[in-house]
């Protein structure tokens, strides 16, 4: 399903006496191609779980539109969506077994959409095999590990069958070989199903990885969209530059004389005129 988000702003208020508006999500205009999976990538606090509530539902824009094709689902409910959610915390329930859990969206389903239980048990064990949890079915969430927990996550997700998947930070609680490993699981699954997949990180090495395209976000706005290795190579500004990379991007104060650039008071290069600068004026980079 391709998914378009039309100047969407989001601004909460903070009452008491230092009341004041707080611009979470600023002016952010994108077009998700269908079936491709997308990373949201930046910092803490820079909108992107924010976008993500947007576009599930939870969350209103305070200006702005949201299609699902050419669906208008701005004010839509959440259940209304036909979307999947993946949490950071994975809140699954914790007195039903990985069986139910799974079943738990399909069983509340109501009227014309509500399904047979051989069809539930049907889709309950597609999805399962998919994230190959069939022999865990019977287990409670707290007799799983945090891989396990995650698998189950995106099989009660998955067995809504949904248009798109949300997954806000689902590795963010797993160790480090763990996270290598769920990742990679993650975009077989989107491979396999073809579902359009919104995955919120700040962990570039993640997102660059997995992703088809990364949005990297900064205080609320798009700082660059485009496949993770463009914009690694040909960062739009000084943010994405120092961001995206491992070691991080060396960045030198320098000036521009006369068409000629100096570090300090040594003269680097010459006829500098001629090159165009996409970073900060008096600032560049080797």
């Amino acid at each position: 399903m391709k998914i378009s988000l039309q100047k969407i702003t989001k601004v909460f208020f903070k009452a008491g006496k230092n009341a004041q508006e707080v611009k979470a999500v600023d002016d952010f205009d994108l077009e998700i191609p269908n079936g491709q999976l997308i990373g949201l990538l930046g910092p803490s606090g820079c909108g992107k779980s924010t976008t993500l509530n947007m576009l599930c539902g939870l969350e209103e824009p305070t200006s702005g539109k949201i299609l699902f094709e050419d669906q208008d689902v701005t004010a839509l409910p959440p259940e209304l969506r036909g979307v999947g959610m993946v949490f950071q915390n994975y809140a699954l329930y914790p007195h039903l077994s990985v069986k139910k859990n799974i079943l738990f969206p399909l069983e509340n389903l109501k009227g014309k959409a509500a399904l047979s239980k051989k069809e539930m048990e049907k889709r309950m064990m597609e999805a399962a095999k998919l994230v190959q949890i069939t022999d865990l079915l019977e287990r409670k969430p707290k007799e799983l590990s945090g891989g396990q927990q995650q698998r189950v996550a995106i099989a009660r997700a998955l067995v809504k069958m949904p248009n798109v998947l949300l997954l806000d930070e689902p590795l963010s609680n797993l160790d480090a070989r763990l996270r290598l490993q769920t990742r990679e699981e993650i975009r077989k699954i989107q491979r396999a199903t073809k579902i359009t997949t919104i995955f919120v990180t700040h962990d570039q090495e993640e997102a660059m990885s997995i992703c088809d395209q990364i949005v990297v976000m900064k205080d609320g706005k798009i700082q660059q969209a485009g496949k993770p290795q463009d914009v690694y190579d040909d960062p739009s500004n000084l943010f994405v530059a120092k961001f995206l990379g491992n070691p991080p991007i060396n960045v030198f104060a320098a000036a521009i004389k006369d068409g000629k650039l100096y570090f300090g008071q040594q003269m680097v290069m010459d006829g500098y005129d001629d090159l165009i600068l996409p970073f900060a004026q008096g600032v560049t980079m080797c």
